[in-house]
């Protein structure tokens, strides 16, 4: 019987093959959806809950996640800011709301491509994106596409009005062509399409001065008229970029507003904007701090009326950011003695004397509560 050899294998063709593998695993890899980082919530004020896919709400927390189908919703009187992955950032006004629609990660660079779904409210979209990200906006009327920006977003009635003070922006409406936003620029999308319209300008703040201490209601707010505006955005924050906002009002027909009495006494970053009939809303001023002392001043009229419990929590509301001024402990302490709460009251002026050893009236107090507590020593 003839020996017979099987054939050698042909090295090209088996090194085109495996080259042709690697390349269809490489593309798989490369586009395949990964396990994304999901978005984080930095701040909250007021009760903000999220919402599932299945209607269950819970109360959110800063450090808290938020993943895909799940939605963030801001009571009127709230206040949230997300990070997201792509490095921009998302802070949600009140009566507002915000759906994660997508959020998805390749290995193409650092992609991450997310889609948020903007409810009834407004919100304000800065940072810049990552090389490789994207950022949609989805809205009733239409989808904004932000690359790395500063964006008022806002769904009022049955219009999405995008007004953009920084980077670039494409707005796809349901009906119609599409629009691109440059700075200075804003979008009034509905049902018809998507109309392009200049920004009103910014007001100058003329009073008061930054640095101002705000002691009494009587300080009022004020700035010069933008013509086109017919109403003014006033914000007060945290935070010089915003991201922890107290309180917004909106101001109609007038350039004058009363500082608000805030949740807490704090240094307060404030800032206006001019809003156009259309609802647009311009480049805000430059930011002011203003030394807001309202819940201590409320306190000492509280106190002075003879209505101690009540000047208690007005008290406790003015002493985080400002727990070195001794008259602010020494009030919180004496209101604190007078209703019996004598161990409160001692610790209050214990730390009044930290702060100023030599305050004889602290002394003098603080003898009067150990005399209550039976501490003769």
């Amino acid at each position: 019987m003839p020996y017979s050899q099987n054939p050698k294998p042909d090295r090209g063709a088996v090194v085109s093959l495996v080259g042709g593998l690697l390349t269809i695993v490489l593309l798989v890899l490369w586009f395949a959806p990964l396990r994304s980082e999901p978005l984080t919530v930095t701040f909250t004020r007021g009760t903000v809950t999220l919402e599932d896919a299945a209607g269950n709400r819970s109360e959110v927390r800063p450090g808290q996640e938020i993943g895909k189908g799940q939605r963030v919703v801001v009571p009127e009187t709230g206040g949230a800011t997300l990070r997201l992955p792509d490095g921009h950032t998302v802070t949600i006004g009140d009566s507002s709301s915000v759906g994660v629609l997508r959020n998805d990660a390749t290995l193409r660079g650092t992609g991450h491509s997310i889609e948020l779904e903007l409810g009834p409210g407004r919100v304000r979209v800065t940072g810049d994106g990552a090389p490789g990200t994207s950022l949609d906006l989805s809205t009733p009327t239409g989808v904004a596409g932000v690359r790395g920006t500063a964006l008022v977003a806002e769904v009022r009635g049955g219009d999405a009005l995008f007004s953009l003070h920084q980077g670039a922006v494409s707005v796809r409406p349901a009906e119609g062509p599409d629009a691109t936003l440059s700075p200075g620029l804003g979008a009034v999308v509905g049902a018809a399409g998507a109309s392009v319209l200049p920004l009103p300008a910014t007001p100058e703040v003329l009073a008061p001065a930054t640095g101002t201490l705000v002691s009494d209601s009587t300080t009022v707010l004020v700035w010069r008229p933008v013509e086109g505006a017919v109403a003014y955005s006033v914000e007060y924050a945290r935070d010089a970029a915003f991201q922890e906002v107290l309180r917004r009002l909106l101001v109609a027909g007038d350039t004058t507003a009363a500082v608000p009495v805030l949740e807490e006494d704090l240094p307060a970053f404030v800032r206006v904007a001019a809003v156009s009939a259309e609802g647009l809303e311009g480049v805000p001023s430059v930011e002011r701090v203003l030394h807001v002392r309202l819940r201590f001043a409320r306190g000492q009229a509280l106190q002075q009326a003879g209505q101690m419990e009540e000047s208690i929590p007005e008290f406790q509301a003015a002493l985080p950011n400002y727990a070195t001024d001794p008259r602010l402990l020494k009030d919180l302490a004496w209101s604190l003695y007078t209703v019996s709460r004598f161990d409160d009251a001692r610790a209050r002026y214990e730390q009044a004397l930290a702060v100023a050893p030599g305050d004889h009236e602290a002394h003098l107090e603080l003898g009067r509560v150990l005399f209550w507590l039976e501490e003769y020593e």
